[in-house]
């Protein structure tokens, strides 16, 4: 959905309530399969979408990436790998550059692992802590 905005004519990829439609039904994890039916062809009816063949590709796979098709699934919405590279991407780079050599680059990764596991240690002594609670 990140290309939406370039495979759609550009008076709708700036067109903020066709955007807000078109995602509240793409990425709510709360929709039933066929909330998310009537969703997705209410918003191509509504905005003569039905020829776009980029959205027709997408829709075809929809049960490879829309959140409704994994409500059964359990934890699925932890499971989702482009919310996990990315996530990686991003911590990562904060600890590497583009020009790193393989040597610093393994340096560099060793102390990102180490601040997760500090992290993680931190985190987990704390959930040990049973917190005190108001009487009633």
């Amino acid at each position: 959905m990140n290309k939406l905005s370039g495979k759609i004519r550009p008076s709708l990829a700036s067109n903020k309530m066709f955007m807000d439609k078109m995602k509240s039904f793409v990425w709510a994890d709360h929709l039933s399969i066929e909330e998310f039916e009537e969703g997705w062809k209410s918003v191509i009816e509504e905005y003569d979408l039905a020829d776009n063949d980029w959205l027709i590709e997408m829709y075809d796979l929809r049960k490879e990436w829309i959140p409704a098709y994994f409500n059964n699934v359990e934890m699925a919405g932890l499971l989702r790998t482009t919310s996990r590279s990315e996530s990686s991407n991003f911590y990562f780079q904060h600890f590497q550059q583009s020009g790193d050599t393989l040597v610093e680059f393994y340096s560099k990764y060793e102390s990102a692992i180490d601040k997760q596991r500090y992290l993680y240690a931190q985190n987990n002594q704390l959930s040990e802590f049973v917190p005190i609670l108001p009487p009633t």
